[in-house]
């Protein structure tokens, strides 16, 4: 068998030229790769007329689905195109540690993340396409990613719709800007991004040092939020009772234990600073492409951080508009009192999508929106200690330091 070309990342998409017209060559090459094969029925592929003939009809059965190798013939050789997911070998052989919503996380790339997160991440890396228009919004989860996103939809939209037909009305904001790493699960996950009209809105919880290469070497501006890590604990633990209990079916994980996870860095997308790291350091090199600011200074200021918002992502507030109260009407709009009381939000469901059973009430996303609440869950001990990790993590960048111990 004559390998003439193959993808580098062979585990997600492997693309081949064989020396062959016969369909075991084809099944040789997917052996290699480690899927294993049931023939179809046979079928004669031509391409032109005098072209060989053979049996070049196969489907490739990985753990994560069927997939149908597309082959055909011309002069002698064979081109085998099949898209794979994620090989399940490969993830069977990274780091596994207990998980907080489903039942393992797994590490890769120094981060961890459930398996559903996972198989995104390794597709986006690969398949994912950035546009120099492109905004993104990346979050370590639980730092106010659904606030964001709405203020991102409302002031973008501010001109095409008003507030009585708003797409918020009817739609979650993570509906409305998807995580990339969660398009994997779409029927056709490229042909829905490129379907999207530029600008197009993107949300991301992957770490700045996993992000797909197009991204990094495009215009693509990044919208960073980060928050205290002891409310993000608390809320990242309480976020994923609810789902343990109604769609893991798992039994419930004591807070004590999802503190320890915490602190060793064991979460979704963790360990927590180095993902607020890796972007504190990327807006620092090149604060045109990422802005950085934390859930508490919008809080605090929520509409001198919507304004700066807006001018970053290429939608700033005129004068007129200022004058009239434009920005005041998106706070009020996307606050948390409204965007909760939303029927959409009470009783809509969340699916992740069609190719997983993963789906959950849209109210799982709504709990207070509050700083400062894990004080009431966490023992004096445990606060202490996250102050000393989080000074031990971020002593070297004492700006970086001030900014998350003083809260």
């Amino acid at each position: 068998m004559d390998i003439c070309q193959q993808s580098p990342r062979s585990f997600c998409y492997v693309e081949a030229i064989i020396r062959s017209t016969v369909a075991r060559d084809v099944a040789a090459l997917m052996e290699f790769k480690g899927v294993s094969l049931i023939e179809a029925p046979d079928y004669v592929a031509v391409v032109e007329e005098g072209a060989p003939k053979g049996n070049v009809g196969l489907v490739a059965v990985s753990a994560v689905g069927e997939v149908t190798i597309y082959a055909f013939q011309y002069h002698r050789y064979i081109m085998a195109s099949v898209s794979l997911g994620v090989d399940q070998e490969i993830i069977s052989t990274l780091p596994k540690d207990t998980g907080w919503a489903a039942e393992h996380y797994y590490q890769y790339q120094n981060f961890w993340y459930p398996q559903v997160f996972l198989e995104g991440v390794i597709w986006a890396q690969q398949d994912f396409r950035a546009r120099d228009s492109d905004v993104f919004l990346a979050t370590f989860p639980k730092c106010g990613t659904t606030w964001v996103k709405a203020l991102m939809i409302a002031i973008k939209n501010r001109k095409d719709c008003d507030y009585s037909s708003h797409p918020l009305l009817t739609k979650n904001p993570h509906d409305i800007v998807r995580y990339i790493e969660l398009l994997v699960h779409q029927d056709n996950p490229v042909e829905y991004l490129d379907s999207m009209a530029s600008p197009r809105l993107l949300a991301t919880h992957v770490p700045h040092s996993s992000l797909p290469n197009s991204v990094l070497d495009s215009d693509t501006r990044v919208v960073y939020v980060a928050r205290n890590p002891k409310d993000v604990l608390v809320s990242l633990w309480a976020f994923s009772e609810k789902l343990r209990s109604k769609v893991y079916r798992l039994p419930p994980l004591p807070l004590e234990e999802g503190f320890e996870l915490f602190c060793k860095g064991v979460a979704l997308a963790g360990p927590f600073w180095d993902h607020v790291l890796g972007y504190w350091e990327a807006s620092l090199k090149n604060p045109n492409k990422v802005l950085f600011f934390k859930f508490e200074d919008l809080k605090a200021d929520t509409e001198g951080y919507v304004k700066r918002l807006a001018e970053f992502i290429g939608y700033p507030f005129s004068s007129e508009e200022e004058k009239e109260g434009a920005v005041q009407k998106i706070i009020k709009f996307c606050s948390f009192e409204n965007l909760s009381s939303l029927e959409v939000n009470k009783s809509g469901t969340y699916h992740v999508g069609p190719k997983t059973d993963e789906k959950f009430s849209n109210d799982v996303f709504f709990r207070r929106g509050e700083t400062g609440d894990s004080q009431k869950h966490l023992t004096p001990e445990m606060l202490e200690r996250l102050d000393k990790i989080t000074e031990q993590k971020f002593g070297a960048s004492r700006t970086l330091f001030i900014l998350f111990i003083i809260t």
